[in-house]
This record gives C-alpha cells, structure tokens and sequence, in this order.
C-alpha cells in the first residue's frame, strides 16, 4: 500500500485512477517530478513575495512574448482579478473601493451563447454581468450595440467547440478596442502548440490561463497582456495595500512551481510526451481488442492542453448499457475509475493524467464493464 493511500485510507477516502483529465474537482493536476523539485528547494525559504510575483511574471511574459504577466490563484483568480482591473484601472481609490462598483464603470459583456459555470468570476470584483447575442451566437452589429456608457469591459471564452454563429474573438477584440474597451479572454488550457498558446496570450487585453495544465498546482494560474491592466491587476493582488485579492493568496512554492511549470512546457521533448500517451492508448486497446460491445477504439486530436485523447466508441444497444452507467460502474468499481462521456455512444479516455501502470487497469476495468456477465 502506499504512503498517499494509507493516509486516504484513514480518513475512508478512496484514491482514483483519474482517465477523465484535469478537472478541479479530482485534484486539478499532479505536479511533475521537476515543479515538486522546484518547490522543496524553496519551501524552506523566506522572499518578498511582491518581488518574487513581478520577477516570475516577468519571465512569463518573456517566454509568451507579451507585455507582462502575473501569477494568480488559479484562472478564476486571474477572470476576477481582471475584471476589477477593467473596472477600477490603475486609480488607487477606485481600487480600493471595490467591490463596491459605485460610480465606476463596471459592465461586463459576454455572448449569450459563451455563458458558462465560471462566468461569476467577472462579478468578484463587483462587475455587473450582461448578455448580448442568444444561445446560438451573436453579430457583430449586437455587440456594437451592446456596448454602452457602463461597459468596463467584454469577455469571451475560448470553447473547444463554439457554437456555429458565436462571434469571433478576433472580430469581438476589433470591435471592442475601437470603443476603447478592454477584452478578457478566458483560455484557460489553451496552451497547445507552443505557438497557439502564444497566440492566445496575445489575443486580448487580458488573457488568463490555468497552472494545472503545464503539471504545476492546480491553485495557481496566470495573467498576461496589456501592461497597464496586469499593473492594476498587481495592484489588487494579495500582498498590496488594500488588497481585493487577499483571498486568493499563493504560497511561495506555487508561484516557482507554476514557473517551473511554464518553462518546462516550452523546452519539454513534446515528441516524446505523445510517444507516451501512444504507449498509454495502445495497451488500452490491445485490452480492449475482441471485447464484445466495442465497435472501435480511436485516437483523436483535440484542441485542448494534451493535444490527444482516446475514444472508445461502443455498441450500447447490445451492451443494455447507457454511456452514462458504464461511467457510473467504472467509478463504482474496484479500482474507481474515472472517464468521461463524450457522446452518446463514446466513452472519452485520457491518458495524459494517469500514472505509470494504470493504464492496464483501465483496459481491465473496462474490459470487465463492457462484457455482459
């Protein structure tokens, strides 16, 4: 047995063997052999915090060639941070008013159709969240007229599949910044490949990311653009003087580790990372090859962090068996394991967060779910 379950063990915790990527709600992320590193070196160690936030994000902002960065508590952190900054700026009073919007310009627009469960974020900091468009998408002529006196500033999230008519980021960036309003844009994993994820950290005014992502903890997170925006979102950070962000503080290990992070993804041998995650999905389908209620098992490309996933695709019909309860009996099961549904019929297996070894127990796990007793 292991030291982590011994401790899961006595509190009547089960540990999960995690095929369903890195969700918030199963840990987030498991820090990589160089972030945990990184992290005991420093743990012991005091620093001017202040110091240590400019000089990471400084590095950031190098590597993704922007003006600036500045590590956050998470994207959520870096949503809400940003948003207060749209509102309040590099006015001192303004921001140490907040959340109280008195006075202050404080709408945030977002598409109808980009509404989604983070959107509160944009109101942490006493932003006022409105709508244009519908669920379908929206014109550019709607968010010209969406766009009043009290607009702070327009967000938009980068979905891995929009809606056919939503309104492009590029189109919602030159319509906003012609008014003079700042766009936030949510790309939370949007870091692959390297050159698309400096694209997107160049994409608005303010664009936020998630630390889990690079293999660093999943409570740290970043913020980069425009200059003057990252200086007011430092402003409010949990170490200035009258901080709007003292909830949302970083131990000094978290900011190296979300560096540390950051730098590994952009000198990582990315080709062997893929070789690995073939490795993971061939001996899930060689374990799954001949097993009933299977039609195929397929790599497929994805525009998120890994790049890949793997869908297995079943017969429900034969099986007498929903997508949904083949979810539910693989986490129920010995070895609780996690997958996600992809559609009705495809199961949607990541392998680029298990560990070592659990890949067979997957096939096995499934193999056992799938075959009709």
């Amino acid at each position: 047995m292991s030291d982590a379950n011994s401790i899961f063990d006595s509190l009547g915790v089960r540990s999960v063997i995690n095929a369903a990527g890195n969700t918030t709600s199963h840990g987030g992320s498991t820090p990589t052999a160089s972030v945990k590193r990184a992290m005991e070196l420093v743990e012991n160690t005091w620093v001017d915090i202040q110091e240590l936030l400019d000089a990471s994000g400084a590095r950031i902002a190098q590597l993704l060639e922007v003006d600036a960065a500045y590590i956050t508590s998470g994207g959520y952190a870096a949503l809400a941070l940003s948003a207060a900054a749209c509102i309040a700026g590099n006015d001192r009073g303004k921001q140490a008013q907040l959340p109280d919007a008195t006075g202050l310009k404080n709408e945030v627009l977002l598409q109808e159709a980009q509404r989604y469960v983070f959107d509160r974020a944009y109101t942490v900091g006493g932003g006022s969240l409105s709508s244009f468009g519908d669920e379908q998408g929206a014109s550019a002529t709607q968010l010209e007229d969406a766009i009043g006196s009290n607009t702070a500033a327009v967000a938009y999230y980068v979905k891995q599949q929009p809606e056919p008519g939503e309104l492009s980021l590029e189109e919602t960036v030159r319509i906003a910044n012609v008014r003079g309003v700042p766009v936030i844009v949510d790309a939370a994993s949007r870091i692959w490949p390297l050159d698309y994820f400096k694209q997107m950290a160049n994409s608005g005014d303010l664009v936020c990311f998630g630390g889990k992502y690079v293999g660093a903890p999943q409570s740290a997170g970043f913020v980069c653009g425009k200059k003057d925006l990252v200086a007011a979102v430092r402003d409010m950070g949990y170490v200035s003087a009258k901080p709007l962000g003292r909830a949302m503080k970083l131990d000094t290990q978290e900011i190296v580790g979300l560096l540390t992070g950051i730098e590994d993804w952009f000198s990582m041998d990315h080709d062997a990372r893929f070789a690995e995650y073939d490795a993971r999905m061939a001996t899930i389908a060689n374990g799954l090859e001949g097993a009933p209620n299977v039609i195929e098992t397929k790599k497929v490309e994805t525009a998120r962090h890994p790049g890949v996933t793997m869908h297995v695709v079943l017969d429900t019909a034969s099986l007498g068996k929903s997508v949904e309860e083949v979810v539910d009996d693989l986490y129920e099961g010995e070895s609780r394991i996690r997958v996600m549904k992809e559609d009705e019929k495809t199961l949607n297996v990541c392998v680029h967060t298990l560990n070592e070894g659990e890949d067979r127990v997957v096939a096995q796990g499934l193999r056992q779910v799938l075959t009709k007793s």
